[in-house]
């Protein structure tokens, strides 16, 4: 993770960073003497831009005759193709071309068919040696370095373009005039040439050519990952376990350099991967290997420490007390013998890997007594082990975590405030860790050279091996944990106790819910029997008023008529 990431910054980086040798060769003048060819053209001619056809057409438009012609030429960017016109951009001044061709357009008329003339002037910016008949010597601006080719278009009637080569210029930036002329004129524009290895062809030109490259490709790939993960899982199986982190986190964390550097120096990157794609393999085999090492199993044991703190206890006024009880999670790994404690993290996994694991000592009644099984209580819940700490110590377990240091690279010496200047800087030469720093430094050295023959990049070797040179150079720092505790015979009195006053909870509960039971069941019984007597009593207070009041008219049912009687005589024989 940290190379990807140290990797993906170089490139952003070196994204923003100015091109050295274009500026040198914009700014550089070659000297030269009264021999030297400088060609058919004087620096005046080249130096020619041409005419703009209207202040409102694009910088490079000319007027021909009764049309037009102008020069566009195709980007090396992102969504820019040689073979879509619609990329294409007009040149203006100062224009560099990092394409091998660009393209010479025009409208000429409707029905007409015209031949151009192309010359193509390459040429850079010097000085010539110049001698009067007197002898005295001066040096003028010339265009040396001449080279002329010449070609010929024909562009047809309507709206028409042709390609026009250039000649190639990987090293270094190259100034070109270039003159058109026809039967209707002439017309002139300057632009420099530096071709991206974005446009280099490459020497491809079977499918099974292409089927070699890419299966040494892959080859070379699955070579350098099975590598990468054997010299991983020793490690891995050293350090006891993996970082910890999801691979996702990796992903999350590598993803905004990554787009950034991307979006700013995307022809930088583009360049390097082009120039040397095999840089492509490292980082693959560098991921599948980061991959592995969070999805190999970790064989570590979950420990959960107890401590029933009875140095602090705390009582109230009316008779009751608290007793603080704290739960501490620890994971712990064996390592050629050795139990430790592991944490997550990139540098505490670095320094496992190096023997810096955290070894744990046990001791019980002032002994240490670390192999001693009586000590464990087998575990419960998430715990695969509990430890119960000593009840009578405060602070029973004490932790130092393992790091990564570079302090012992220099350790300040005692010196001697009388003694002499030379003897004080001979102390502090001494108090050098030389034996660690000259090796790394010859890492750093290596890198540099085989990045510049591998990547065309010594920074990004540089960086690279910065890498294994901090891990020669730095130290790891070994911790250590030493955890102070009571017999498991104490444990199981807890547990006992503890288990004791769960039952007598769910007695208290169930006794505590039959109540309620009851008491529910007894509320519903004299709510029911209410409702019951409103019922009835509504049903009797209904029948008096009907009784009491007149009978509708309109009740003719004989039915009717008979109960409504039937009801009256009852009720006069009851009064």
């Amino acid at each position: 993770m940290v190379a990807v990431v140290a990797l993906l910054a170089l490139l952003a980086v070196a994204a923003g960073a100015p091109t050295v040798t274009a500026q040198e060769n914009e700014t550089a003048n070659t000297t030269a003497n009264t021999t030297v060819e400088t060609g058919p053209y004087t620096l005046e001619e080249l130096r020619d831009r041409g005419v703009r056809g209207s202040e409102t057409a694009p910088p490079s438009v000319r007027r021909y005759g009764d049309g037009q012609l102008w020069l566009r030429y195709a980007l090396t960017g992102l969504g820019s193709s040689a073979g879509n016109p619609a990329t294409y951009n007009y040149l203006s001044s100062g224009t560099t071309v990092k394409r091998d061709e660009v393209y010479l357009g025009g409208f000429l008329g409707w029905d007409t068919t015209t031949e151009l003339d192309v010359e193509l002037v390459y040429w850079q910016k010097g000085q010539v040696r110049v001698e009067d008949e007197e002898g005295n010597v001066r040096y003028e601006p010339a265009a040396v370095n001449q080279t002329v080719e010449e070609t010929s278009v024909t562009l047809s009637g309507g709206y028409d373009r042709e390609s026009i080569d250039l000649l190639t210029s990987y090293d270094e930036l190259e100034r070109v005039t270039m003159f058109v002329s026809g039967p209707d004129g002439d017309a002139t524009w300057r632009f420099n040439i530096k071709t991206s290895v974005l446009a280099q062809p490459v020497s491809i030109d079977t499918r099974s050519d292409l089927a070699l490259w890419g299966l040494g490709f892959v080859l070379l790939m699955l070579v350098l990952t099975l590598a990468l993960m054997k010299l991983a899982h020793r490690l891995h199986e050293r350090a006891g376990k993996g970082p910890g982190y999801p691979i996702w986190l990796y992903i999350a964390g590598a993803f905004p350099i990554g787009f950034l550097t991307f979006v700013l120096g995307y022809q930088q990157v583009l360049s390097t991967v082009a120039e040397a794609p095999w840089i492509l393999i490292p980082l693959v085999a560098l991921f599948a290997t980061i991959a592995a090492i969070n999805w190999w199993g970790d064989d570590t044991e979950s420990v959960g420490v107890v401590h029933v703190d009875m140095t602090s206890p705390q009582a109230h006024e009316d008779g009751s007390g608290d007793i603080p009880v704290r739960v501490e999670s620890y994971e712990v790994a064996e390592v050629d013998g050795v139990r430790g404690l592991v944490v997550d993290g990139i540098t505490p996994y670095l320094a496992r890997a190096r023997g810096a694991i955290p070894e744990l000592s046990l001791f019980c009644g002032g002994e240490e007594r670390t192999e001693d099984p009586s000590l464990r209580f087998p575990g419960r819940g998430s715990y695969d082990t509990i430890y119960f700490a000593d009840p009578f110590e405060s602070d029973p377990t004490t932790v130092k975590r393992e790091g990564w240091s570079l302090s012992h690279l220099y350790e300040p010496p005692e010196t001697d405030p009388d003694a002499g200047a030379v003897d004080q800087i001979v102390d502090q030469l001494t108090a050098v860790a030389w034996e660690r720093l000259i090796p790394a430094a010859g890492i750093l050295a290596a890198g540099w050279l085989l990045g510049g023959l591998l990547v065309a990049s010594s920074a990004i070797g540089l960086l690279v091996s910065a890498i294994p040179a901090a891990m020669y150079a730095g130290q790891p720092v070994k911790g250590f944990a030493e955890w102070h505790l009571a017999p498991a015979s104490y444990g199981s009195v807890l547990v006992a106790l503890v288990d004791a006053k769960e039952e007598f909870d769910e007695v208290a509960d169930r006794d505590y819910f039959r109540q309620k039971y009851h008491e529910e069941m007894g509320k519903n019984a004299a709510e029911h029997k209410r409702q019951t007597e409103e019922s009835e009593l509504s049903r009797f207070e209904q029948v008096m008023e009907e009784l009491n009041g007149d009978v509708p008219e309109d009740l003719d049912s004989e039915l009717t008529q008979d109960s409504a009687q039937q009801a009256r005589t009852e009720a006069a024989s009851d009064d």
